[in-house]
């Protein structure tokens, strides 16, 4: 029998990005922003200005480095060497096509030989391609199971009959959705499907 699939989403799953997003925009335009205050993951509604502004604003942050040394979520690294064991693992992202690069090296880096491919939505991207959603990419590797921290990523799947977990305690994925468990962590997950 083969192993099932794990679909995975890396931003605030695997890796801490919107702390470093915060420190960044607080230091580049004087602000004080701190993660209560994300009581939604588009950072524009946060922020003010347009989601083409927040966009380019990230798009800073990267030009810098950024995504390149995003610490990972605590217990993370260990409990994707535990379900590794058991499930081939794939990355699911939302992240632009041009941090493919930086993507696979940050993962290599963090969780070595892990993660059989990784998948962007590019649902950032002002200049290139076309979006793609999680949904559509969970059917495209034939997912049993994804894990994600924002609500409508968690529903769009669980709506398509995917066994769905909505990861974390944060302050834009307070309500809970449904057909999605809510898991506090990866050993969480690791107590579910192990």
């Amino acid at each position: 029998m083969s192993k099932q699939i794990i679909a995975i989403d890396v931003d605030e799953v695997l890796s801490s990005l919107l702390p470093d997003i915060i420190s960044y925009h607080n230091k580049k335009y004087k602000t004080n922003y701190v993660m209560d205050d994300f009581y939604t993951y588009d950072y524009w509604k946060v922020w003010g200005g347009t989601k083409n502004q927040a966009i380019a604003k990230v798009d800073e942050f990267t030009k810098r480095g950024g995504f390149a040394n995003l610490q990972t979520i605590q217990g993370s690294q260990n409990a994707i060497q535990k379900l590794k064991s058991k499930y081939r693992l794939f990355v699911v992202s939302s992240r632009k096509s041009d941090l493919k690069g930086t993507t696979y090296e940050w993962l290599e880096n963090k969780f070595p030989k892990c993660f059989e491919k990784a998948l962007f939505g590019n649902h950032y991207d002002l200049k290139a391609g076309p979006s793609v959603s999680k949904s559509q990419l969970c059917r495209q590797i034939q997912a049993d199971y994804f894990i994600d921290d924002l609500p409508h990523y968690a529903k769009e799947c669980a709506d398509m009959g995917i066994k769905t977990y909505l990861f974390g305690d944060y302050p834009w994925n307070k309500a809970d959705v449904e057909g999605a468990v809510r898991v506090a962590n990866l050993d969480d997950i690791v107590r579910i499907l192990m």
